[in-house]
């Protein structure tokens, strides 16, 4: 089975990855904020890259992709961008 990766939980995010789950998809998810992946199955930024099939984003910016694409490391990122 794949297992499908979201990163971003805002205004969108959350609810594409609700639906990816009540539709039966196996999805593990990565939100600076860890309130929003409440109920979900979070995981850290580098486990999304490592053991997802497919990887949906939903951020807010061309910086914060390009952080999460150049070092993996938007964990230590202020939670503001």
């Amino acid at each position: 089975m794949s297992r499908v990766g979201f990163i971003g939980l805002g205004n969108m995010g959350r609810h594409m990855a609700t639906n990816l789950i009540k539709k039966g998809e196996n999805v593990i998810v990565f939100d600076l904020n860890k309130s929003a992946a409440e109920g979900m199955n979070q995981v850290s930024l580098s486990e999304i890259f490592k053991k997802s099939s497919f990887i949906f984003s939903m951020l807010p910016d061309g910086m914060v992709v390009e952080k999460v694409l150049s070092d993996q490391n938007i964990e230590s990122m202020d939670k503001s961008c």
